[in-house]
């Protein structure tokens, strides 16, 4: 299967380095992954590179417009299977730019904004939704989940509460590695930790 992954870039998070593990692992699973990244390449292309997986920069700094175009035609090129989106942006302009409406489009919303009238228009035009959290899903919209729930999975984000925090040596304290600004929504992990 032809899989491309669609993401802002693939500097230094939790996001990005879910996109490349598992790129990697559908790589060893025979399948051919490329990981397009919409502004910039950042440190973790250099690892997705020494997997052999084909990571593509597109225009730098360009509008959305530009972005786009530019889109439509490296998908185009590629003729990808599956369009794997991760987070609002990504999908919003594979959306715009996708040359073959019987391609399928998965997003991956691994952040807390997943509420609003784009998201649910967004929702209605993709094939499968994945949350990375039981709590993200919960936190999305009634639309999302009442009415496309058929589409909605739940997979969780790699750290296991309950063996790295509630049963670890250093229970009852927190570490968090991530900016302090809303996207990283350190409300949310408090809230997770907090029924441990």
């Amino acid at each position: 299967m032809n899989i491309v992954h669609v993401v802002d870039s693939l500097e230094r998070g939790g996001q990005e380095t879910f996109v490349i593990n598992l790129a990697i692992v559908q790589r060893q699973n025979n399948h051919k992954v490329t990981i397009v990244c919409l502004h910039t390449l950042g440190v973790l292309a250099e690892r997705a590179n020494k997997h052999d997986l084909s990571v593509i920069l597109l225009q730098k700094n360009s509008s959305n417009k530009q972005i786009i175009m530019s889109l439509k035609g490296t998908l185009n090129t590629l003729s990808p299977d599956i369009i794997h989106t991760h987070n609002r942006r990504p999908l919003f302009l594979s959306l715009f730019a996708k040359p073959n409406w019987s391609r399928r489009i998965i997003n991956t919303r691994h952040g807390n904004a997943v509420r609003g009238l784009y998201w649910q228009i967004a929702a209605i035009f993709i094939n499968k939704i994945v949350n990375v959290s039981e709590d993200l899903f919960q936190a999305s919209s009634w639309f999302n989940r009442h009415l496309l729930g058929f589409k909605n999975s739940t997979i969780t984000n790699g750290i296991l509460i309950s063996e790295e925090v509630c049963e670890g040596q250093f229970k009852g304290q927190i570490i968090m590695v991530g900016r302090l600004n809303q996207v990283k929504n350190h409300a949310l992990a408090l809230r997770t930790i907090q029924r441990c």
